[in-house]
């Protein structure tokens, strides 16, 4: 068996029974009116499942499947598009939805691969913009437009 593919498989479904118990303590609601619980709980037993499947897989068949060799640019890619998920969170109650996921979504792309500035303004004006139409319109979930403005 090989052991690091297996341990972090084993580790993965640790962690995804962990924000399974975490999620079914959340109420459920409805499907008409769903509970902060409902969607967490569908993700969590779905991870738990996967999981679990790749897990015992690594032990019963260990010699299936090639290893994947990460490069040192797809680390340090994979770094920065984390780094930006942090700088989003902190960046939210500042600059706001619009600005702080326009500059992650620039940051990021530009990381990916994306390297056409017309395509990429185009992207960091419209993605923030149907982001903010999705949680303010249809989900009616307030994220913070412009703090500095009050809004």
């Amino acid at each position: 068996m090989k052991a690091l593919p297996a341990l972090f498989n084993w580790l993965g479904f640790i962690a995804s029974v962990l924000y399974l118990w975490h999620a079914i303590r959340l109420p459920y609601g409805s499907m008409q009116s769903p509970g902060a619980g409902l969607f967490p709980t569908i993700i969590g037993s779905a991870l738990v499942a996967i999981t679990l499947y790749l897990s015992v897989r690594t032990v019963i068949k260990p010699n299936q499947g090639n290893s994947v060799i990460i490069s040192r640019g797809d680390i340090s890619r994979a770094s920065i598009v984390f780094g930006m998920m942090l700088f989003y969170i902190l960046a939210l109650p500042i600059l706001g939805h619009l600005l702080a996921c326009g500059f992650f979504f620039v940051v990021c792309a530009r990381t990916t691969g994306l390297t056409d500035w017309n395509r990429l303004i185009i992207a960091s004006i419209l993605v923030p913009a149907v982001t903010a139409f999705v949680f303010h319109v249809l989900l009616e979930v307030p994220l913070p437009l412009f703090p500095s403005l009050g809004k």
